[in-house]
């Protein structure tokens, strides 16, 4: 029963020294930074992490300019125009805002300055600074505002547009400034020369729509022709240019009703495998493979992504627009979708692009360190001595930070990352620092056979495995996905007087390493007090 104990009181010891003496590779790390207690509770980040988006708003407190009424350029001024940076969380639609103040002419993209003095319809392009980078470059937000101008000397016409609200013997609700008459034709003027570009800011600036009424759905505006021209999200008339051929002209109007359908296609990947005790997406209640939304009134909402993110080997990476070049699966001409804008007239298709998964795998040696005359791995005949070598004898290579002692400057721990699932651990090889001044390049199976504690006389390794107690063996024949570190488990080579090695091996951790600097913590979990 005594050896039991005294084994298991040496295995925590060995963990405690492994996790404690930190230092980076061919460096010391501050012992400040050494954790305080073993054994911690469990860490609850209860944050919500969704993504959040950054946005530009525009204020005009002396009056905005817009299609139906401009203002002289000697009465613009940009520092009139007010600024807000806005986040929009993209899984709840919360809006906080940050930033805002007044524009200035540094604001402005430069191609745009000489556009804020000039007759005229613009759109003008705005980027504020929020902050700095890790490596001090300014952050930017960008936006855009439209502006539209006209010269005192030679002030702007006015055309007069028409447009049918009937749609039968249901009439639309007129979202701007105009006159309607009695029997649904709404009238206004528009400044000549206004551009429209597409068929979601003609409705975005004439917007109509039919309510819901019962039974009968709600509508939105479907298209629109005048002079023989058709104008819908479909045609090819724009852009749109309001001169003096649309005066006094009506513009009839097609309806449809007013919800469009955001398809999610998940694509997973045919080699991708679903994580033990998780559930595919798609078999998942909380996800919906379509949303029925408001056209040019609603937004997507994106689905959670902790019901994406189940798989062994890939990432769930985002949704992007679908442009039809290989339909419901991602490729390149598809464009990431934004979740802060509204969706607009038409159904939408949205594809989950997948990457790769790497995973990490942290060695503990627990005392032991690499032999001193190690050397480079070899395939065949032929010695590793470069990550071009290593790839061109079919091996993949993996990164390795060492971790040392701070004043025995012996190994206490190796990194690995890299690693993709399923990969084979014997066709995988690591450049190691193996002391802070010597690196070789080993093999991850070989790794265990070629560590020694010592000279090797009283003490061998038998096993890597995932816990300090060294009860559950690691798996280091392939990738996973579910083994993240590894402790060397130490054996006697011989049962004589393996109590008394026992006791000196506790000593020597208690007395020399810690120089009696742990104690015992009333939940039973030791704190480190000082390392020596």
């Amino acid at each position: 029963m005594r050896k039991k104990v005294s084994l298991l009181f040496i295995v925590l010891l060995l963990a405690i020294l492994t996790v404690s003496m930190v230092a980076c590779n061919k460096g010391s790390q501050d012992a400040g930074k050494l954790p305080g207690e073993i054994n911690p509770s469990d860490i609850i980040d209860d944050n919500d992490d969704s993504p959040l988006t950054a946005q530009l708003r525009f204020a005009f407190p002396k009056g905005a300019t817009s299609v139906f009424n401009s203002m002289f350029t000697d009465e613009f001024n940009i520092s009139d125009v007010e600024y807000c940076v806005v986040y929009i969380n993209t899984k709840t639609q919360a809006v906080t805002e940050g930033k805002r103040g007044n524009l200035s002419e540094s604001m402005i993209d430069p191609e745009d300055i000489k556009l804020i003095k000039k007759a005229g319809h613009h759109q003008i392009k705005v980027q504020v600074e929020i902050g700095k980078d890790e490596e001090n470059n300014p952050v930017y937000v960008k936006g855009s505002f439209a502006l539209h101008l006209q010269d005192r000397l030679a002030p702007l016409n006015k055309v007069e547009l028409n447009f049918n609200l009937t749609d039968g013997a249901r009439r639309a609700t007129v979202h701007f400034n105009c006159s309607v008459s009695e029997d649904g034709i709404a009238t206004v003027s528009v400044l000549e020369g206004v551009v429209f570009e597409t068929w979601d800011e003609f409705i975005s600036t004439f917007r109509m729509t039919i309510d819901e009424d019962g039974n009968l759905p709600a509508k939105d505006l479907e298209s629109v022709s005048v002079n023989g021209n058709v104008y819908s999200a479909t045609s090819n008339n724009f852009p749109l240019v309001i001169n003096n051929s649309f005066n006094g002209k009506t513009f009839a109007t097609k309806w449809v009703n007013s919800t469009v359908t955001v398809t999610f296609e998940l694509a997973v990947p045919s080699d991708a495998v679903l994580e033990d005790g998780k559930v595919a997406p798609s078999d998942n209640g909380d996800f919906k493979a379509t949303q029925t939304v408001r056209r040019n009134l609603e937004r997507a909402v994106a689905p959670a992504t902790d019901i994406l993110n189940v798989y062994y080997g890939y990432y769930f990476a985002g949704w992007y627009l679908d442009n039809g070049t290989t339909k419901g699966v991602w490729d390149e001409n598809d464009t990431i979708w934004n979740f802060a804008k509204l969706v607009g007239s038409s159904d939408v298709t949205l594809v989950a692009r997948w990457t790769k998964r790497v995973y990490s795998f942290t060695l503990y040696t627990m005392g032991g360190e690499f032999a001193g005359n190690i050397q480079n791995a070899r395939v065949g005949n032929t010695e590793i001595t470069s990550d071009e070598i290593a790839k061109a004898n079919g091996l993949t290579v993996i990164s390795a930070e060492s971790t040392f002692g701070i004043e025995s400057q012996k190994l206490t721990r190796v990194e690995f990352s890299g690693f993709e699932y399923g990969a084979d651990y014997s066709k995988c090889v690591a450049k190691i620092a193996v002391t802070p001044a010597k690196e070789v390049y080993v093999i991850i199976t070989d790794l265990k056979d070629k560590l020694v504690k010592g000279n090797g006389e009283y003490v061998k390794a038998e096993g890597i495995y995932g816990d300090y107690q060294c009860q559950n063996k690691v798996n280091m024949t392939r990738v996973d996905g579910t083994a993240t570190k590894g402790y060397v488990k130490w054996v006697f080579n011989s049962s004589d007087n393996a109590q008394e090695n026992l006791a000196r091996l506790s000593a020597y951790y208690s007395e020399v390493v810690f120089k009696n600097g742990l104690s015992v913590k009333a939940d039973g979990s030791l704190r480190i007090d000082k390392i020596a």
